[in-house]
């Protein structure tokens, strides 16, 4: 039953994969000549057709050698995204332009809406998860993408309350409504208020006329889908790099608290390279003392590993049922 529910909405997906690998293993296999022709022909054709319409970012198992390509690079001081450094390169190279055709395809360029993400094939069982989430929010994304719409459904419902608590009712209602209605709703909002984020900051300019319809039907504008992108990985790598700053803190500070001489010795080189490498924000003698001081008062001022602003503490009144601790 469980296998059931979980690729009961995979269909596309199982059936695009059994027809990859049944047509490459007739290509290389020691089959009839016919045959392998036939198959590497087929091969060919599904494969260029996906880099004409998704980019060379929608082939099969793109996220295979993008991984490589990331574990291979990527530093904990400086983040590395593949994807982003080489439609960089190509714009350096052959112009922003000829980057987007090739990384999301040429036909959503031509018809001005991204439709490489309805036709990619490097998504097919999971969705790009967000280069910001950390491990927990990682896993996460991953069931929830793992069990399709029968999850999703209500992840997009909780969204939706949540933004309309924090006061953007519209955006609330369109999380929760199925695709066709959130699409009007959001023609209706861009036509009137523009592509904005929660916080009302532009993402693009104004709309075309032709960007409303391919919103309407389902495509988000290419210039608005590029600037989510961007968005994506330009606060992705900005939020590896504060979250390893902050995990090197806490490390570095535990580690003199408690006197453990090996471990400060190695952090106190990461950090000299973290600093070399980031010397907008680094981690000085300074920073470490306001942390340490800022730990001991907090471990000072907790209840029984309650802490609370120190504005707030009249709240632990409310754990007094506790009673005080005995002493020995």
């Amino acid at each position: 039953p469980t296998a059931r529910i979980i690729f009961q909405f995979k269909n596309y997906a199982q059936q695009m994969t059994v027809l990859l690998a049944k047509t490459l293993k007739q290509a290389v296999s020691d089959a009839d000549e016919e045959v392998q022709r036939e198959a590497r022909a087929r091969l060919t054709g599904i494969l260029f057709m996906t880099g004409l319409f998704a980019g060379y970012e929608g082939l099969p198992l793109f996220w295979v050698f993008e991984a490589v390509m990331n574990a291979m690079f990527d530093e904990e001081d400086e983040p590395y995204d593949f994807v982003n450094s080489a439609k960089n390169n190509i714009a350096d190279m052959f112009g922003s332009n000829a980057a987007r055709m090739l990384s999301k395809g040429v036909v959503s360029e031509i018809i001005g809406g991204d439709i490489a993400n309805r036709v990619s094939m490097n998504g097919m069982w999971f969705r790009d998860s967000n280069k910001s989430a950390d491990e927990v929010e990682a896993f996460k994304q991953f069931v929830i993408d793992l069990t399709g719409p029968f999850v999703g459904i209500g992840v997009n419902v909780a969204d939706g309350i949540k933004k309309i608590n924090d006061g953007h009712p519209w955006r609330g209602t369109e999380a929760m409504l199925p695709p066709v209605l959130k699409d009007f709703l959001k023609v209706a909002r861009f036509s009137t208020e523009g592509a904005t984020t929660l916080r009302g900051d532009p993402i693009v300019g104004e709309i075309s006329t032709w960007g409303l319809f391919m919103q309407a039907l389902g495509f988000t504008p290419t210039d608005l889908a590029r600037g989510y992108e961007a968005m994506g990985e330009i606060k992705g790598l900005e939020n590896d790099i504060e979250r390893y700053r902050k995990r090197l803190l806490q490390r570095s500070v535990l580690a003199e608290m408690n006197g453990d001489v090996d471990e400060m010795v190695e952090l106190a080189e990461k950090r000299a390279r973290y600093n070399e490498k980031n010397p907008e924000n680094p981690i000085t003698n300074e920073t470490m003392k306001r942390s340490k001081s800022q730990r001991v008062k907090d471990s000072e001022r907790a209840l029984r590993g309650i802490i609370v602003n120190p504005k707030r503490e009249y709240l632990l009144e409310e754990a007094r049922y506790l009673g005080e601790e005995e002493e020995d």
